[in-house]
């Protein structure tokens, strides 16, 4: 029998044909936590009273590392951050060949400079001072591309460039790529997206990039078994992740839909990507699918393959699939989202 947990976050997207927006964090994918946990009060933006996707670390040791769903030499992150331990922090690191090289990190010094590191601790360029403001949010965007002779860092906080390094060697050995983020240590995170090109010319930073969560809010159509109550969306709209109630079917070409809270963002909707929760109770394959109702038509990922603990699947549309233009929150809002047994 086949069990499914199931939340939408909605993601603003920085389109483009050779970019694409990774997976944004969750712990499913997290290689490393130690001290970690969501902070519920003073998030970034007036009138949030929980910031979901938010982490802290409040010394130089507690992180989190990040597995990515493919490999580049660059990569752009984007995130709100802040600075809450002192003097000095090794806040972001940027890793390949499966966590064993280190290729670049970023120290916030006391003075809130940025210093940018090749991973055997060459320094490779520094902000200038006052750039990181203790216990403040700011907004982060930071390009890294790995290469020998041709490297690039380029750091923007609160939209000034305050690191902006080419024709560097930014490759610690290794492979000439990038496959694991690290973050934390002295700081709060919140808002990542990641994005990844196959070339450094083909992407830059997006600006200012915010993660929007939308949980089921009602049951639009429901052929799942409830494991308790009446109202199959109650079981399935925790913020974080709560396996002890869910729903479950067993049935091939089965499927749950539900309407999500409205969308609470103003201006461009640049992409939207759904995140189920889900786990298979028995020990032979198992196929499921998350799917999107617009117009009467189900547009569908493909087959996600749960294991017998519980994880995440994700599947991103860039555009509405509908009509091939970009989301409108009246898309998000009209539309049933869900997910299907396949088989």
């Amino acid at each position: 029998m086949a069990r499914t947990q199931v939340h939408i976050d909605s993601i603003d997207f920085y389109r483009n044909t050779n970019r694409w927006l990774e997976h944004p964090l969750h712990d499913s994918v997290a290689t490393s936590i130690a001290g970690w946990g969501p902070v519920n009060a003073d998030p970034p933006f007036p009138g949030e009273s929980y910031f979901e996707n938010v982490f802290q670390s409040t010394n130089d040791a507690d992180h989190i590392r990040y597995v990515l769903d493919s490999t580049s030499a660059t990569w752009v992150m984007t995130a709100f951050y802040r600075k809450v331990a002192a003097p000095e922090t090794n806040f972001l690191s940027f890793w390949d060949d499966a966590g064993g090289t280190k290729h670049v990190y970023m120290r916030a010094q006391a003075d809130g400079s940025i210093d940018v590191y090749r991973g055997d601790d060459v320094l490779l360029g520094s902000s200038g001072s006052g750039v990181l403001i203790q216990n403040q949010w700011q907004a982060i965007e930071v390009l890294v591309h790995v290469d020998d002779v041709a490297g690039v860092v380029k750091v923007r906080v609160d939209s000034t460039l305050v690191i902006d390094l080419t024709a560097v060697d930014t490759r610690n050995g290794g492979t000439a790529q990038i496959d694991r983020f690290e973050c934390g240590r002295g700081a709060s995170w919140g808002h990542q997206t990641f994005w990844t090109a196959s070339t450094q010319a083909t992407i830059e930073l997006p600006g200012e990039v915010r993660v929007r969560r939308l949980a089921p809010a009602t049951d639009a159509s429901i052929a799942y078994t409830r494991s308790v109550g009446a109202d199959s969306s109650d079981l399935i709209d925790e913020v974080g992740p709560n396996d002890s109630d869910y729903v479950e079917s067993s049935t091939v070409n089965a499927k749950d839909k539900y309407n999500l809270d409205s969308f609470p963002g103003t201006g461009g909707i640049l992409g939207v990507e759904a995140v189920m929760r889900h786990l298979k109770t028995d020990a032979g394959a198992r196929t499921a699918r998350i799917l999107v109702e617009v117009n009467a038509t189900d547009y569908e990922s493909a087959d996600k393959s749960p294991a017998v603990t519980a994880g995440y699947a994700f599947h991103g549309w860039q555009q509405n699939p509908d009509d091939a233009a970009d989301w409108e929150a009246a898309d998000i809002d009209g539309a049933d989202w869900g997910f299907k047994v396949q088989g």
